[in-house]
């Protein structure tokens, strides 16, 4: 994720990481330092680069399931090729995106 971030504009600052977790500050334009938390399973799939920069991806095998399930639980999703995104506000502060393989 730092790797994206940079590649995004975005100034980051590693504070540390292991194969589990990772803790940054990064630097938005016309915004305040923030700290990002991450915190997951190791990420089996790379990042997908948003207009606002890197969104946490994971992959599924049937996207329709998926979908329906986050759906009937109450969340929002939106499109994207090959799957759907849940923005930040819904997921828990970590906005995720689910693609198909």
């Amino acid at each position: 994720m730092p790797t994206c971030y940079s590649a995004a504009g975005l100034e980051v600052e590693v504070l540390a990481g292991d194969d589990r977790k990772g803790h940054l500050y990064v630097t938005f334009p016309a915004a305040d330092r923030q700290r990002v938390d991450l915190l997951k399973e190791p990420l089996n799939f790379p990042p997908v680069m948003m207009s606002f920069g890197p969104v946490v991806s994971v992959t599924v095998r049937d996207v329709s399931a998926a979908r329906a399930l986050v759906e009937g639980n109450g969340f929002t999703v939106r499109e994207l090729p090959g799957g759907f995104f849940v923005g930040a506000g819904q997921a828990r502060g970590a906005a995720i995106a689910f693609l198909e393989v």
